[in-house]
């Protein structure tokens, strides 16, 4: 395939689109600017972002309950009552002057939490 080149074009015909280049330029410098603005949300779009929202927290908190149940019933504790259970056993363990690491005082939450009492 052979490439088109500039020097290859008759005079006349490279004239004509340099001039149509240049008047393309003032054109786009002389049109007027048209500015959008956004439209203010109306009542009805404010009322629904606000419906949106409400049920997204709503959702969210069904959907926290419904994992901590599922957890309590296959005998998984949820992390809010890891974190509690951690700092009770630990001040349980801190109480009769032992210090237990973080590893240890898992593997009891996890002892206590596979065998039934």
């Amino acid at each position: 395939a052979s490439r088109l080149v500039w020097s290859t074009l008759p005079a006349a015909h490279s004239t004509m689109l340099a001039t149509s280049r240049i008047a393309m330029r003032v054109a786009r410098q002389d049109a007027p600017v048209l500015r959008t603005f956004a439209r203010p949300l109306s009542i009805e779009d404010t009322l629904a972002q606000r419906e949106r929202a409400a049920e997204a927290v709503y959702f969210a908190k069904e959907e926290k309950e419904l994992i901590k149940k599922l957890s309590k019933k296959i005998g998984m504790p949820h992390k809010d009552q890891v974190a509690t259970e951690m700092t009770d056993v630990t001040a349980i363990l801190a109480k009769h002057g032992l210090k237990a690491s973080e590893a240890c005082v898992s593997d009891i939450l996890k002892y206590m939490h596979t065998h039934p009492h």
